[in-house]
């Protein structure tokens, strides 16, 4: 396939979504080597349709991609969503983030098939990442396990930004872990574990975790199962707060509560 070459020559931004077969990949992943001018790259679907899907085609495709980008020193967001990416296929994206791929900030592994060993292998490469500030995780089955590994790598790193967890069945024990860890993090700004079956308990761990966090400025709880004690522990933990800028809580109607308590 020859269209990504002249494509890639010079350009900054590529998105492409479709499927592609082996030898397309493989055109693609030589002019990947080869770029030194590409910022932002987005392949949605391309692995889905190789051999009818076959799984270990895809973890295949995801070694070539990650492979040809090791010593890419300018692209900053990387986004495969789509691509039945499996725990092999996402142990093969963490050599971008354990070997130290100097420019990467953003990647978006949404919408695949990540379980929770995966989670936890990115987990591992994450603790040793110190340039991401963007990972997207949303529509996965990372489960309750992975969600409690990626918090407690969390505790201590300081340079992600944005996490998305939505959608992975996490349970209370899951979202439990990143309220703990919202108690130490210094550097989350945002956090979506909306769409997962947590409810109170949950709610008030993270009520915990934002009465002591001072940089989160989103909270997207959309979809879940906080009851009134879980709403009207995050309200307080908001009117509470020290920052001068509040945080946003997505999805949870809890302003009769904020009212009540004289929030804005």
């Amino acid at each position: 396939m020859t269209v990504f070459v002249p494509t890639l020559r010079g350009t900054t931004h590529l998105s492409f979504s479709g499927e592609l077969t082996p030898g397309e990949l493989q055109e693609l992943a030589r002019a990947l080597e080869s770029n030194t001018t590409l910022r932002s790259l987005s392949l949605s679907q391309i692995f889905s349709g190789m051999a009818s899907g076959d799984v270990s085609d895809s973890t295949e495709a995801c070694s070539k991609v990650a492979a040809a980008l090791l010593n890419n020193t300018t692209l900053h967001s990387l986004i495969l969503c789509g691509n039945k990416i499996d725990n092999a296929g996402a142990s093969a994206m963490c050599t971008l983030l354990r070997q130290h791929q100097p420019t990467l900030r953003r990647l978006d592994l949404s919408g695949n098939d990540i379980c929770p060993q995966g989670a936890r292998t990115l987990a591992f490469a994450l603790a040793r990442n110190t340039t991401l500030e963007a990972l997207r995780l949303g529509s996965n089955r990372i489960g309750t396990d992975g969600a409690a590994a990626i918090a407690n790598v969390l505790m201590s790193n300081t340079t992600l930004k944005e996490l998305d967890l939505s959608h992975n069945s996490i349970t209370a024990e899951g979202i439990v872990a990143l309220g703990k860890t919202l108690t130490r993090n210094k550097a989350l700004r945002e956090l979506d574990v909306s769409i997962n079956p947590f409810g109170d308990a949950a709610y008030t761990a993270l009520a915990e975790g934002l009465r002591h966090n001072v940089t989160l400025r989103m909270l997207s709880l959309a979809n879940t199962c906080g009851q009134k004690e879980g709403r009207m522990a995050i309200a307080l933990a908001i009117r509470d707060s020290p920052r001068l800028e509040l945080p946003t809580v997505v999805g949870v109607s809890f302003e009769a509560f904020a009212r009540q308590l004289g929030l804005p």
